[in-house]
């Protein structure tokens, strides 16, 4: 493949054959008066190729030697073609047996030889004409030669290194130039003041020599000295930039990089063992000042890397040509050090490889520099180590403020800076999700239970949501979604209920989990991410009190909200204070008439505002935890009451409803034994009513539960029966005695041409599996007889009694009248079947 560095080498190899065989062909040396071997300056080349002054560059060299001194005396005694092969064998024997230098590099210098030789001669020829090469004209030709050759001989080692990906730098080339060029003229003087001793008075060349030696080892040692200072000033810089940044990352580059100039190297690593949680580094410096993690690193380095040596705090040099079977490096890097760096009491290994400056190789001065450098950069890593880990401690800490620990959602703060970053100024809705019956699992599936649950819902939620999840404790959630209308905000709320319904899978249970949602619109229902959420708890409570599931905030008067807080700050007391009560409705037979029960139903009479519906009850008691104990407060009212009637000659059922929660407290069978033991109520006089939808949450708890209840002699009734699963099949497997038509399918009676198929069906179903039949919502006359004739057992609504206090139970049981109508009113129009 040709690369760009192989076109050059081409290009070269070309302009020094066109210009052999163009103008230089066929010329002859000059004619003088004492002839000089062709071998004798190939021995000048091989002297100047070994004895050189390598001046370092970023990433290169640049090279200084006495080359001038054989090349003008060719120029004068030589042809140019001799010229040619004498430098061309000359510097090839030094490249090769001094320099060790091979390949593209070898090739390239020796075409580069080849055309400073053909450039020079060329020159030369031209300025000196017919004129005598030791005269003044000579000198002038061949200074000017030689000059041409040194800038050609700058542009091309600066063009090959920029083709090789080393960069180019202007200031570099300047100063390679001026240097370069300041020797070169230096070296031309030398080399003519040579060529007019050998024609004129060879024995003074002794003299010369000497002198030529001490310039050359004082030059050379000045080179090195300058080289050494410039090091220092590298460490003195290594020390103030290192200490710069603390971000460990930019550190370690940081470090790596001054490593790779300080050193002249192409290559720097960090290796930094495990240390408990974290795991071991290994990482080098890219050509753009990266870091490159370097795969495979195990938790320790194997035992015969070359640089295990330094972990011990031994400090390892490999210099280039040593055995690699002794030293164990591996290809392809040519040298390398290794020494200890010690982080936090970590003991890692910095590493530096491949000396960049053709010739050299790293030396034990570079080793100690190197442990000096990281001693330096220890320190260093230490501090940014540290700060890092502070700044990672202080970002968990803020995370963790930010964020509910349990479910990882943002917390209320959190929901509260997403809303003024996302949603302020733009729109959106924010969406409050509440379990339902939440505090029932903690109750009886443990607190362990609820918080699989909340991480459930949590994930579900997060995958569900096109916004912002957040957990504001409890089991309410938030989501804010920005850029979205009212029709928007339902159909994402509609998601959230289906992604919450799915069953949650608990060991060997499956827990069915519903919800209610309130939504509230930015900016109609707020301006600031408290209002929207106040606003949005509202509505929600709205879906939970109606039923909906899902409400949008509507305005309301402030006392409304006043009111809720007034009654969940007084429940707990009204409870002990006997404050919240039972009524009870009437239920008759439906062939005699006469009272069989009643109903109990909870009412709180508050002294402010008077009579308390169920409706804003049950809620508020969900809410403020108090269930349970509502739960117990009202069986064991219903039992007293009950005991009391009995008492008083009048032996009426009493039927209580229960909560789904209270399906699941595998405690409720006890509890309510202790309870009739307390009041002396009967157990088959107490009928606990019960939902499909209850029931069907988490059947096979819910069966140990009411096989509980039926063990202690009470009585069970399904509620509203028809609107949950409608499955009769499940009826065989519950302990239950009856069943209660919902009213929504009694109502439907008062229009005569209603179909009652399925309400016959279900009520002879019953019959067979022995269960006793009840209808509520009995608010006609006509209503009343079509239930009878399809053969209803128990009649309960509006059209027997209202709701009323237990010391209207009596006088209304006892009165004398209660037979129901048999036939339909006159003008009545009869049902059809």
């Amino acid at each position: 493949m040709l690369t760009p560095v192989n076109g050059l080498l081409l290009a070269l190899t070309a302009v020094a054959t066109a210009l052999f065989l163009g103008p230089l062909r066929g010329m002859s040396a000059l004619p003088s008066t004492l002839a000089v071997p062709w071998w004798t300056v190939a021995i000048g080349f091989v002297l100047s190729g070994a004895f050189v002054i390598h001046v370092p560059l970023s990433s290169s060299a640049y090279t200084h030697t006495l080359r001038e001194l054989p090349s003008v005396i060719a120029l004068v005694f030589l042809s140019p073609s001799t010229y040619l092969w004498s430098s061309l064998l000359g510097s090839g024997i030094a490249l090769l047996v001094v320099q060790r230098q091979r390949g593209s590099k070898l090739v390239f210098n020796m075409c580069l030889f080849a055309v400073e030789v053909s450039v020079a001669a060329l020159i030369f020829r031209v300025i000196l004409g017919s004129g005598d090469p030791t005269s003044p004209r000579g000198w002038l030709g061949a200074l000017a030669a030689m000059l041409a050759a040194g800038l050609l001989s700058c542009g091309l080692v600066t063009l090959v290194i920029f083709l090789s990906g080393g960069g180019y730098s202007p200031e570099i080339l300047r100063e390679a130039i001026r240097s370069g060029l300041l020797a070169c003229t230096a070296n031309c003087g030398l080399a003519l003041l040579v060529v007019v001793l050998l024609v004129s008075e060879p024995l003074a060349l002794v003299l010369l020599g000497v002198v030529v030696a001490v310039l050359f080892l004082s030059n050379r040692g000045y080179v090195a000295f300058a080289a050494r200072y410039a090091q220092l000033e590298l460490l003195y810089r290594f020390v103030g930039t290192v200490g710069a940044s603390l971000d460990l990352g930019r550190t370690v580059a940081t470090v790596l990089g001054e490593a790779r100039e300080l050193l002249g190297a192409a290559r720097a690593e960090l290796y930094v063992p495990a240390d408990g949680d974290r795991p071991a580094q290994h990482v080098v410096l890219t050509a753009d000042g990266g870091l490159e993690n370097l795969s495979g690193s195990a938790d320790s380095p194997p035992p015969d890397v070359w640089w295990t040596a330094s972990s011990v705090g031994r400090g390892v040099l490999i210099a280039a040509g040593q055995d690699r079977t002794r030293t164990r490096l591996p290809e392809p890097l040519t040298d390398a050090m290794a020494v200890q760096v010690s982080i936090d009491g970590i003991v890692g290994v910095l590493i530096v490889a491949d000396r960049l400056f053709a010739g050299k190789t790293f030396t034990p001065q570079d080793l100690r520099l190197f442990e000096a450098l990281a001693g330096h950069a220890a320190s260093t890593l230490q501090n940014a180590r540290l700060v890092d880990l502070i700044r990672a401690e202080a970002a968990e800490r803020d995370h963790e403020a930010r964020h509910d620990p349990l479910t990882g959602l943002p917390n209320r703060r959190e929901f509260q800076a997403q809303f003024e970053a996302r949603a302020a100024g733009r729109g959106g809705a924010v969406v409050m999700v509440d379990l339902d019956d939440f505090k029932e699992i903690n109750d009886t599936l443990g607190h362990g239970a609820g918080d699989d649950v909340l991480r459930e819902i949590g994930r579900r939620l997060a995958s569900t949501a096109d916004g912002v999840v957040a957990r504001l404790g409890g089991d309410e959630f938030a989501v804010l979604l920005p850029d979205v209308d009212r029709v928007a905000a339902l159909a994402f709320a509609e998601e959230y209920l289906e992604a919450i319904r799915r069953p949650v899978a608990l060991d060997d249970v499956f827990l069915a989990v519903g919800a209610s949602i309130g939504i509230a619109l930015y900016p109609l229902h707020g301006a600031t991410g408290d209002a929207l959420l106040t606003h949005a708890d509202v509505a929600m409570y709205a879906a939970k009190v109606a039923g909906t599931r899902v409400e949008v905030y509507a305005p309301e008067p402030e006392n409304g909200r006043h009111r809720r807080l007034v009654l969940a700050a007084q429940m707990e007391s009204a409870i002990a204070d006997g404050a919240i009560t039972l009524w009870y409705q009437p239920k008759c037979d439906a062939r005699t008439g006469k009272p069989v029960g009643v109903e109990a139903l909870v009412r709180w009479i508050h002294p402010i505002y008077g009579l308390v519906s169920p409706a804003e009850i049950l809620p508020v008691a969900e809410r403020t935890g108090l269930m349970r104990r509502l739960t117990d407060h009202l069986v064991e009212t219903a039992l007293r009451q009950q005991a009391a009637w009995r008492a008083d000659g009048l032996d009426l059922t009493v039927a209580v409803n229960i909560t789904a929660r209270d399906l699941l407290d595998e405690r409720l069978p006890s509890i309510v034994q202790n309870l009739l033991t307390v009041t002396g109520g009967l157990p088959d006089r107490l009928t606990l009513e019960i939902t499909e939808s209850g029931i069907m949450r988490d059947l096979d708890r819910c069966l140990t539960v009411l096989d509980g209840l039926a063990a202690v002699g009470v009585k069970l009734s399904i509620d509203d029966f028809g609107t949950g699963y409608s499955s009769l099949a499940y009826l065989e497997r519950l302990p239950v005695s009856e069943v209660k038509i919902d009213q929504s399918f009694v109502r439907r009676l008062a229009d005569p041409g209603h179909n009652t198929t399925v309400l016959q069906s279900t009520i002879q179903m019953s019959h067979a599996l022995g269960l006793s039949v009840v209808a509520e919502g009995v608010e006609t006359a006509p209503v009343l007889v079509a239930l009878t004739a399809l053969g209803v057992d128990i009649i309960q609504g509006y059209h027997l009694a209202y709701p009323m206090p237990a010391v209207e139970i009596a006088p209304w049981g006892l009165s004398a009248d209660r037979a129901l109508p048999r036939t339909l009113p006159a003008g009545a129009a009869p049902l059809s079947a």
